[in-house]
């Protein structure tokens, strides 16, 4: 090994503990706030020492020294959204801490997901049976359609008990960027579905775009807006504007804006 040394602003000087032959990126930035020295840095996968007052401080601690299967452990949960290597490595040695029965019991679940979860052949949603039981319900309005992204979108707009429609799960929004076109998405089976209730004697007769306020959910609104009025049916966008509770001091100018252009009469 060989030592880099390096002088910290406001403080002693220290040195990097260094494995010969080891990539190393530059160091953008050093700077000491309340005694405590922050290192602004990238490694590649190796263990770094900070070497003050012939104290070492490991500052990035290499998966090769972790056992194989923690290691891979740590890997594979930071697949997940939002999780990085440090919250993966604490979940993966809270798992480490768990009865042997709730671990199995976490793995079960995970792989009944998979095993006994599929989408529902008519909104496209995530259901345990097929057709899903929002769409085979006799109490739902079958003449109005709600078009969402995602599943989760759905189950938001369930818990407002406020919606007794049907539903349709696009599985994502229009973005070329990342090669997402119409036949990426739930859009033809929408358009194939409204032609079938017509056909069936109880047409849709109002589909209303739920699509979130983005760049990329704002052009598939417009999309389907456009392609709709071939149809008979009428097309509404969700409400957008102030907030249930919210003070206006606080709203931002867009959202203040487009809750005037939306306005209705009290």
């Amino acid at each position: 090994m060989f030592c880099r040394p390096f002088s910290v602003t406001g403080g002693d000087p220290g040195s990097w503990l260094i494995p010969t032959g080891s990539r190393c990126s530059k160091v953008s930035a050093f700077t000491r706030n309340h005694r405590r020295t922050k290192l602004c840095l990238k490694w590649h996968n190796l263990s770094l020492l900070y070497i003050r007052n012939d104290v070492q401080i490991p500052i990035v601690r290499s998966m090769q020294e972790y056992p194989k299967p923690l290691a891979k452990l740590i890997t594979e949960l930071q697949k997940l959204p939002t999780i990085g290597q440090k919250t993966a490595q604490r979940l993966a040695f809270f798992m480490l801490k768990l009865p042997d029965t709730e671990t199995a019991q976490i793995a079960e679940a995970i792989a009944q997901v998979k095993q006994h979860l599929s989408y529902c052949d008519i909104c496209g949603t995530i259901t345990d049976t097929n057709p899903c039981y929002i769409c085979t319900s006799p109490r739902r309005d079958r003449q109005v359609i709600c078009v969402v992204e995602e599943s989760d979108d759905l189950w938001a707009i369930e818990r407002t008990n406020g919606y007794k429609g049907l539903y349709h799960v696009l599985g994502g929004v229009l973005s070329p960027l990342d090669g997402t076109g119409p036949d990426e998405l739930g859009i033809n089976t929408l358009f194939q579905r409204i032609r079938d209730t017509a056909v069936d004697g109880e047409p849709v007769q109002e589909v209303i775009l739920a699509t979130n306020w983005t760049t990329e959910g704002q052009a598939t609104a417009l999309y389907l807006t456009q392609h709709l009025e071939t149809f008979e049916v009428t097309v509404t966008r969700i409400a957008y504007g102030i907030p249930v509770g919210g003070d206006l001091e606080y709203i931002d100018e867009v959202t203040l804006a487009k809750a005037l252009e939306g306005r209705r009469r009290a």
